[in-house]
């Protein structure tokens, strides 16, 4: 493995038996994104929705043993934030890894309408990456 490993706030890691499927690729960036968004309560009273920009193409991973997953929030925005979400499978002779962006948009459960990220929002998402510990 060669390059600069960065902090994450959330790591999940999934043991792999054979070829990676896009359906376990789905899942994993769909985990991640979950468990970051868990940890800020705030969104709680909205319903919350994710776009991932763009699923890797599972081939890209070959025949790992594990594949390890992390997510962060990078980016806030009045409208939405971002989530950043790496995958890098670990045996198999390939420990490159995919980057994955996932855009989060906040819904009044009431009206439908788009809510901006508050600042209350922003500031525990702040939180959540000041105590990010897991490296990928």
């Amino acid at each position: 493995m060669s390059g600069i490993m960065s902090r994450w706030a959330v790591q999940r890691d999934h043991a792999v038996e054979g070829a990676v499927t896009a359906e376990q690729v789905e899942r994993w960036i769909d985990d991640a994104c979950t468990t970051y968004l868990d940890l800020c309560p705030l969104l709680t009273t909205y319903d919350v929705r994710r776009a991932v920009l763009a699923i890797p193409d599972p081939g890209l991973f070959g025949t790992p043993n594990e594949m390890t997953v992390t997510a962060s929030a990078t980016e806030v925005r009045p409208g939405a934030f971002t989530l950043s979400v790496r995958l890098r499978p670990f045996g198999g002779g390939n420990d490159t890894p995919a980057n994955v962006t996932c855009v989060v948009t906040l819904t009044d459960p009431e009206t439908g309408a788009q809510r901006p990220v508050g600042d209350d929002i922003r500031d525990q998402l702040i939180a959540i990456e000041h105590g990010a510990r897991h490296f990928n």
